[in-house]
């Protein structure tokens, strides 16, 4: 297989790279720590979409770290798989991310519909469906991108900052088609996103009833509803960038400040996930467990990252529109 062998004349310069791949390596550290914490910490609960937008970003971030230590080398030095690979997954990813936030979103609104006019927990056929949604978008994006770029060999080369490869296709459908899916995403998850707002306005009164029934698990926090909500700022704004890169060719410097713009997007997502009280709790949990003083046999045992066991529900007396026990809680993000 062959890849164009023409190279953009100008490139980001050394600190603008090195700039890009840290951002990367650490959001991609960051997440999968707090992934692997959510897995096997039994102190932190959260929704199965919540875990769908860890892993996409997971993804984002390595599928932009291929060419680490490669991103210098003229293009045609460069393994021709490789370079595939990465401009596959470059379009890729980012619909996988939009698709991945509208249906977190989507949860958590079902989730309170459910809880106000059932009192009961979402179906478990709606959760599955949810969740095939972003995996059958980014399969058909990866069948569309890599049957593309095997088709047309030679429009695969480095983006003009040299950040990663990608397919140069110029005004060709596929890339309308991918920017499509990315703005589907995002502006499914906004709608979402106002709807819960109004809902929760609307119903306030109601689901504040359950965070004095349940007061160690409501199920739903206004902290949790903040977060999501500054979260997706975050995706709007990066994701919005990525797909103004469907439509135009940008200059260097534009695409240098793109490029940065979202490989800053990792590390925001783990400041926004990572922060939060269960998660810092568990950290804490396992450095006393290695590096603090041994528990005497009186003390209650640290946590070690055991399996989380099957939690009763509390009891307690449901509010005029939710029944606070029969719902699953929307846990915080």
């Amino acid at each position: 297989m062959s890849i164009r062998t023409t190279l953009t004349t100008s490139e980001a310069g050394l600190g603008s790279l090195v700039a890009f791949d840290v951002l990367y390596v650490i959001g991609l550290i960051s997440l999968g720590t707090i992934l692997l914490t959510a897995l096997f910490s039994k102190r932190v609960h959260r929704q199965s979409t919540w875990f769908m937008v860890i892993i996409s970003w997971v993804l984002n971030s390595a599928s932009n770290m291929l060419l680490i230590g490669h991103q210098k080398a003229p293009l045609i030095n460069l393994n021709p798989g490789l370079c595939l690979t990465q401009a596959v997954l470059i379009d890729s990813t980012p619909v996988f991310c939009a698709f991945c936030a509208a249906v977190f979103a989507m949860e958590v609104y079902t989730t309170i519909l459910f809880a106000l006019r059932f009192s009961s927990s979402v179906p478990r056929g709606y959760i599955i469906t949810m969740i095939g949604i972003p995996w059958l978008a980014f399969a058909g994006t990866i069948a569309i991108t890599a049957n593309n770029g095997l088709t047309h060999q030679n429009v695969i080369e480095k983006y003009p900052s040299g950040f990663f490869c990608w397919n140069a296709v110029p005004n060709d459908w596929r890339k309308y088609l991918i920017g499509g899916g990315v703005a589907i995403g995002i502006l499914a998850a906004i709608i979402i996103e106002a709807l819960i707002i109004i809902t929760l306005r609307k119903k306030w009164s109601a689901i504040a009833e359950t965070a004095s029934i349940r007061r160690d698990k409501p199920y739903i926090t206004v902290d949790s509803i903040v977060r999501m909500i500054v979260f997706s700022v975050g995706i709007v704004v990066a994701l919005g960038l990525t797909f103004i890169q469907y439509l135009t060719l940008p200059t260097l410097n534009e695409d240098t400040a793109l490029g940065l713009i979202q490989a800053s997007l990792p590390c925001f997502a783990a400041l926004v996930f990572g922060s939060q009280k269960d998660v810092l709790d568990a950290w804490k949990s396992v450095a006393k467990r290695y590096f603090g003083k041994r528990p005497s046999a009186s003390t209650e045992p640290v946590e070690m990252w055991p399996i989380r066991p099957d939690e009763a529900s509390e009891r307690g007396e449901g509010g005029d529109n939710i029944d606070a026990n029969s719902v699953t809680p929307i846990y915080a993000i």
